[in-house]
């Protein structure tokens, strides 16, 4: 099994390197913000099966169980609807979200994309509460219904590396300002982090561009 995984190759030290979302406290903690207290490609596979590995080697409870005082679907519909609002607030990023980038997409902004709004978060808070990333394990979530290829949603959006990083800023100050403790944010800002070669706008090789041959040569 995996435990005997961990056992037998020794990743201890190897895991200790790798992004992690898993919180090194066992003590149950409860968010004090009144926002929150009132309510694949294979690299990537492969780098999931690190992350979960190390939380089936270790007896660390999960961030989102460690911040859960109701029921971890409440904590993450919280937090994912605090991002989206704080999102939309922001002239840098409401652009992925309302038509704008790219032309002709979805405008989640609209009344009448309400429904494909609420799928959007829906999705979001399964995507978080998954075991390799914020584990939530209370079964109050449900399985990820979202696409899991994370190139071929975001790469046709062309995101700059800066507003990527804007997003994960939005997302991460909410959790400061809800008093998640600091090894925590850390842990989740890697956590996104790890994700960047995805998210972040490529421009594919261009076809016409060829390599100049040395003179006299064929």
């Amino acid at each position: 099994g995996i435990r005997d995984f961990c056992l037998s190759r020794g990743l201890g030290d190897v895991y200790k390197r790798q992004v992690s979302t898993q919180s090194t406290g066992v003590e149950k903690k409860q968010i004090n913000h009144p926002l929150i207290s009132s309510t694949p490609d294979m690299k990537y596979i492969i780098a999931s099966l690190f992350v979960l590995s190390f939380l089936y080697c270790t007896s660390a409870q999960s961030i989102c169980d460690k911040y859960t005082s109701t029921n971890n679907s409440d904590l993450l519909n919280t937090i994912v609807g605090a991002l989206i609002e704080r999102v939309l607030e922001i002239p840098d990023l409401v652009i992925y979200f309302n038509g704008v980038q790219p032309p002709g997409s979805t405008n989640f902004t609209s009344p009448e994309n309400a429904n494909r709004l609420a799928i959007f978060k829906l999705h979001l808070v399964q995507f978080f509460g998954q075991n390799f990333a914020l584990n939530c394990t209370d079964g109050s979530i449900g399985n990820y219904m979202g696409r899991r290829n994370m190139a071929a949603v975001h790469q046709p959006m062309k995101i700059s590396a800066e507003d990527s990083m804007a997003f994960n800023e939005a997302l991460l100050s909410i959790l400061v300002n809800a008093g998640v403790e600091a090894a925590d944010v850390a842990a989740v800002r890697n956590f996104l982090n790890s994700f960047n070669s995805a998210i972040i706008y490529r421009p594919p090789p261009n076809p016409c561009r060829r390599k100049l041959l040395p003179l006299g040569s064929n």
